[in-house]
């Protein structure tokens, strides 16, 4: 160290030479000539000494205009001193104004000569907080050769606990060297065995951290202290004080040294404790290199939250600073014979301390103590420099570096092969990283981190301090410690794993297993140093058995071995490349679907099926397996293959949830998040608090911000918290339970995805028509989660459970479909809400729409326009037999009416699906059976439909069967078909199922409805009509009192039969029946609807050509005509005139003249029973009949017969056989 000298700097200030021996580069240490002195272009201490009225200056930077400084500080002197007597002065912000200037002084007076000795004028004390270094009044003082020397009984160190006196007789400030301006002296701790508490408790030696009370309105701050070191015995230490009131908060400058150079250095008590419960050894040590020696340095920490520290309301504690040896006693040496030092609140974060060498512990001052709100929190920094207190780390003195051991403490691994005790497992010890030596800490910097302990703090602070833990210093503690050293991937042999075979059975691709309590598995490498794989789920009810990630490479290790675990994966690049892999598998019944399922073209997906065909569709172990054998088959589809293929599939009762990473969504505000929480907090505070994040890599944007993530998963935490909040949901809701369940239950722990696939083509058979009116884009599964495991572990054997699966699909898209004049169907799902509970669905949900806009080849409109065209299904399940069935049912009032034609309304009362088991050529087909009730207009005098709404009763006809079929393709369900199959309608008559007006045809004559008549259009779109008409279906029309018109396809006609028995022997006994034919066109014709009355006798056409009886026997009529009239009761009735009917053999028939036939409903039961007569005119009689004609007309009853007109309209009438 070199002699100080003052330098001239200005008129009256003086620089001291020394200044860069401080090792500050902004100090500035001088002197203040008093006025009217010349000291000259320099000075030595002795002649400053000799100049009173100056002042010796400490400030913490240089002044900026030394001419300037000078006069502001003259201009203060009255104030500072005002009787001249400031000796020794600290200015701490001498930049800025000097009425701001924040000082210290030390006022003394020459005793005698001004070159001799000095008295301090008055008491002063530097003080901070409960600490202070004090000088009495009446000390003596005197300047050496390159210091001032202030007499030792004079200064003394006040600490919360005590007062402790100097121990030598002078005590220096020097004006060189590292303490230049330091006020120093030594101090004895001799309170080893004070019952009361001893010198470290006395000093307030400990770690003190800070929380802010959220609680707390005017922002209280709660302290953690934990205490550190406790003296063995009674033997005293000699500590050396030093103190710069500028820099109280700069170890170098401001601390308490050990003296271990002589005398007794004291081997302390340690209050962090091993993995056994004992405590270790502290004992100060030399500093060694750039690492400082063992010292005590001052830390705050903040009362009240505040924004920075100069507005801050601080408390003081002392806390370690530089090199300590680590010891430990005997009984604290595990089974291996190490000693492992617990660093968190478990026993599962431990560094190993070796026997066979020296452990130290490095502990640095100035780490971040303070815990703000989670609003303070900056870039995710859990911790602040508000507060501030020591960081520590482990380090060997020789050989290697320790190893660090994590396991997250509610999650720790047992090795599944050693079972000491029958229903035990073995603690699996797991190296996680590699703390440095000492050798290398003298080369560059070691990397220091927050720790705890716990061992000596205060009952009522033992919540706050594992809250502590868990949010602040676990985290950032795993964060710097690092990463295991690279090495090569570790992957595991297969996708799935022989799990409850005995160790010596098992063949040779078993790996080792470790597992954790909850059930979560890891697949070990050989040597069971390290991680190959994770197995988080076990599923064996279902076709997925196991969810295996196949890969641990050291980033994904480091986190999954966090003290506290909880990392949220969002990358899936990042968490593929540097983390883990999947399994992957196509077979020969699934690789083409899959393949164009995920985007795939047909070319590459026929390619790819290829490869791995003549690869015997293996299953591949991971990523890198699967792309070597299909990379060049797929091209650029490479991405797409490995989401179709990736086998992280869970099964639950038919619902499949692809958890793939290549398959995850990557919607910018619903994507795929995992995650691993094996920790002590809430979700719900985690995810404020990125800070706690582990490997935040795999968690971050491209421009890596984890703003998105977070607020991801922020909305899924809203949306839950908002169901909880609002009051009109029950406790039962499933966004409620998983709030209080999952989200912000600090006891869960496991894997959870968010916003996960759900594969379309592995969705339960009864619901795969549902896929086809999905919105994509938005169907996925809100969360699905996977708990506890249960395992029962027996001589080398893992026997797993079922593991504790939950999950819920909560979809919506409640828009309706819009009615359309050019669509005649659509299909839309509304609404589905899945529960799943230990691996079951417990709770199910859906509404679905089937747009009807055309049926009968009518356009239709819904009555109630609420909901558009729309059939609203709402679905249902039960369990029966132990399996979920889903079930159906219609909502609402769902009448249609026809845009003119005779159907004038459909009423659908039911619809009933049914979705086929497999496709057929690619196709799902779906149906949807409609049954209810149509009703049909009524034609004034000649009710031929005779089913639908009239002035006495409002009439229909229940039908079933009408089938709505929809087909697609489950790679890519938006792309719908749709027929209709009116057809195979069938109606029921039976009583009470279908209500027919009481003057119609069907009420007053004996026909029977066998059915539906359909003549669908086959022409093609834009092609003119094609199809058949009643003609060539062997009808004729029948005259009639109603307006007719010739109908072409596409028509429809309800088939009534009239069985007349049975002609005999002449027929051998074949049926006289006669179908009648209503039908009806599906548009209007001159606003009119179009009606057709046909007739069929038997199965051939009796009027274009004869009924063949026996041989050349034939019975023929010649026209058919249906007659009403009006009975004295006014009621109408109906009549079939068969008109000139004949039997005819060759040439000739009988009778000769005309026969007619009259059928009619029998007086008293029309409906079911036939009445008849017959009239018969001879040729010879025509003349008795135009006489007759020419008499008065006898008394008639009213008749109602065609006009001419509509005779014309019904055809043209062949003359009959003869």
């Amino acid at each position: 160290m070199s002699v100080p000298v003052f330098e001239h700097v200005t008129a009256g200030l003086y620089r001291l030479s020394t200044l860069a021996e401080s090792g500050l580069e902004h100090y500035w240490a001088g002197y203040l000539a008093s006025p009217g002195s010349d000291l000259g272009a320099s000075a030595s201490l002795a002649q400053t000494w000799a100049d009173q009225g100056g002042a010796y200056l400490f400030c913490a930077n240089a002044p900026a205009d030394p001419a300037t400084f000078v006069a502001d500080l003259r201009a203060l002197w009255p104030r500072l001193s005002p009787k001249g007597w400031l000796r020794l002065l600290w200015i701490a912000n001498p930049a800025d104004s000097a009425s701001q200037w924040q000082t210290q002084g030390i006022d003394a007076l020459p005793v005698g000569e001004p070159s001799g000795g000095w008295r301090v004028v008055r008491d002063m004390r530097f003080g901070l907080g409960q600490y202070a270094v004090a000088i009495k009044g009446g000390s003596g003082l005197v300047a050496g050769s390159d210091s001032l020397l202030f007499d030792g009984a004079g200064l003394s160190f006040f600490a919360p606990g005590g007062v402790y006196a100097a121990t030598q007789p002078q005590c220096p400030l020097p004006l060189n060297g590292t303490q230049l301006g330091c006020l120093t002296f030594g101090i004895r701790a001799g309170n080893g065995l004070d019952e009361e508490a001893d010198d470290m408790q006395r000093l307030g030696v400990m770690l003190r951290y800070g929380e802010a009370d959220i609680d707390s309105p005017v922002g209280e701050v709660n302290l953690i202290d934990m205490p550190l070191f406790r003296q063995l015995d009674a033997t005293p230490f000699d500590l050396a004080v030093a103190f710069d009131p500028l820099n109280p908060e700069m170890p170098q400058r401001s601390a308490l040294v050990f003296a271990t150079g002589q005398g007794s250095v004291p081997t302390l008590g340690f209050a962090q404790l091993s993995n056994t419960g004992h405590t270790t050894l502290a004992t100060p040590r030399a500093s060694s290199g750039d690492l400082p020696g063992a010292r005590l340095s001052f830390g705050r920490t903040p009362l009240f939250d505040a924004a920075d520290v100069a507005s801050a309301n601080l408390v003081w504690h002392l806390a370690p600073d530089g090199l300590f040896d680590l010891g430990t006693p005997q009984q604290a040496h595990s089974s291996d014979g190490n000693t492992r030092l617990i660093l968190g609140v478990a026993g599962t974060e431990t560094v190993v301390l070796p026997q066979d060498s020296t452990s130290l512990l490095l502990f640095q001052a100035n780490g971040a103590a303070y815990l703000p709100p989670a609003s303070e929190e900056v870039n995710g920094a859990a911790l602040s420099d508000l507060g501030t207190t020591a960081w520590a780390t482990v380090l060997s003195d020789g050989g290697g570096g320790r190893s660090y051991e994590a396991q997250p403490p509610r999650s720790p691994l047992f090795n599944a092969a050693r079972v000491p005790v029958a229903g035990f497992l073995s603690y699996l010890n797991m190296n996680a990283a590699t703390l440095p030596t000492l050798h290398a800490s003298q080369q560059s910097t070691p990397v220091v981190w927050p720790m705890g302990v716990y061992a000596r703090i205060a009952p009522q602070a033992i919540d706050q301090a594992a809250h502590l833990e868990d949010a602040a210093l676990a985290p950032i503690r795993r964060k710097l410690i690092g990463l295991p050293p690279l090495e090569a991937p570790r992957s595991a042999p297969t996708g799935r794993l022989r799990l409850g075979v005995p160790a010596e059975a098992a063949n040779a691709d078993t790996p080792p297993l470790g597992v954790t309590p909850s059930g979560l598995i890891a697949v070990l490498d050989a040597a069971q140093s390290a991680w190959a794989g994770v197995l988080f789920a076990n599923m064996p009810q279902s076709d997925t058995g196991q969810l295996i990630l196949t890969e641990v490479k050291p980033p994904f290790q480091a986190a999954l071995q966090s003290n506290q675990l909880f990392m949220v994966v969002a990358d899936v690049d990042t968490f593929m490349d540097q983390g883990s892999s999947v399994a992957y598998q196509l077979t020969a019944a699934n690789a083409v679907s899959r393949l164009l399922a995920a985007g795939v073209p047909a070319a590459q997906a026929q390619a790819i099926n290829n490869a791995l065909k003549a690869l015997g569709y293996p299953e591949f172990p991971n990523e890198a397996a699967f792309d070597a054998a299909v990379a060049a088959s797929a091209g650029d589809y490479l991405a797409a293959a490995q989401a179709a293929a990736g086998l992280l599939r869970a099964d639950i009762e038919g619902w499949t949830f692809q958890l793939s990473p290549r398959s995850w969504r990557n919607d910018a505000l619903t994507p795929t998040l995992m995650l691993f929480k094996y920790c002590g907090r809430a979700i719900t505070d985690l995810a404020a608090d990125t800070g706690a994040w582990c490997w935040p890599a795999v968690a971050q944007a491209a421009d890596g911000s984890l703003a998105p993530t977070q607020a991801a998963l922020d909305a899924v935490i809203s949306k839950a918290r908002l169901a909880v909040l609002d009051p009109d949901i029950g406790d039962s809701d499933p966004l409620v339970l998983f709030y209080h369940e999952v989200l912000d239950n600090p006891r869960w722990n496991g894997v959870l995805f968010l916003n996960a696939p759900i594969d379309f083509q592995d969705m339960p058979s009864a619901l795969r028509f549902m896929a086809a009116g999905v919105d994509r884009s938005r169907f996925y599964a809100h969360h699905v989660g996977f708990s506890l495991t249960p395992y029962t572990p027996q001589n080398g054997i893992i026997d797993l459970g079922q593991t504790a699966v939950f999950g819920l699909i909560d979809y919506n898209d409640p828009d309706d479909l819009v009615a359309s004049t050019t669509i005649p169907f659509g299909y839309k799902t509304l609404s589905m809400r899945v529960r799943f509970d230990n691996a079951r669905v417990v709770d199910f949900s859906a509404e679905a729409e089937l747009m009807v806009n055309r049926l009968f080849a009518s356009w239709l409109a819904k009555v109630d326009r609420a909901r558009g065209n729309n059939l609203i299904l709402t679905g249902s399940y039960q369990r029966v037999g132990g399996q979920p069935s889903y079930s159906f049912s219609l909502l609402g009032n769902n009448v249609f009416q026809s845009n003119g034609a005779a159907l004038a309304s459909i009423d659908i009362r039911d619809c009933r699906m049914e979705t086929a088991a497999a496709p057929v050529d690619g196709l799902l087909t779906a149906n949807f059976v409609l049954a209810g009730r149509l009703a049909f207009v009524e034609i004034p005098e000649f009710d031929l439909f005779g089913y639908g709404p009239g002035d006495a009763v409002n009439g229909y006809l229940s039908f079933q069967g009408l089938v709505v079929a929809m087909s697609f393709a489950m790679e890519d369900p938006s792309q719908q078909r749709f027929t209709s199959g009116e057809a195979g309608v069938g109606f029921n008559t039976g009583p009470g199922a279908s209500l027919a007006r009481p003057a119609s045809l069907v009420e007053n004559f004996p026909l029977r409805l066998d059915g539906l008549v359909a003549a669908p259009d086959l022409a093609p779109v834009g092609q003119p009509p094609q199809g058949a008409t009643p003609e060539s279906l062997g009808f004729t029309s029948i005259g009639a009192p109603l307006d007719q018109q010739p109908l072409a396809a596409p028509w429809f006609g309800l088939s009534l039969a009239l069985d007349m028995g049975t002609l005999g022997a002449l027929s051998g006994a074949i049926g006289l029946k006669i179908t009648v034919l209503a039908a009806w066109g599906p548009e209007p014709v001159a606003g009119d609807p179009p009606v057709y009355f046909g007739i069929k006798l038997g199965m051939s056409n009796a009027i274009n050509g004869s009924l063949p009886l026996q041989g050349v026997l034939k019975l023929g009529f010649r026209t058919f005509l249906f007659e009403t009239w009006r009975d004295s009761d006014n009621r109408l009735n109906y009549l079939l005139r068969m008109r000139r009917f004949a039997l005819s053999v060759l040439a000739w028939s009988f009778p000769p003249g005309n026969a007619d036939l009259m059928l009619f409903g029998a007086p008293g039961s029309p409906k079911t029973s036939l009445g008849w007569y017959a009239a018969y005119l001879k040729d010879e009689d025509k003349k008795k009949q135009q006489a007759v004609l020419a008499a008065p007309a006898p008394r008639q009853v009213a008749r109602r017969t065609p006009d001419s007109s509509r005779l014309a309209r019904s055809g043209r009438r062949t003359p009959p056989v003869i």
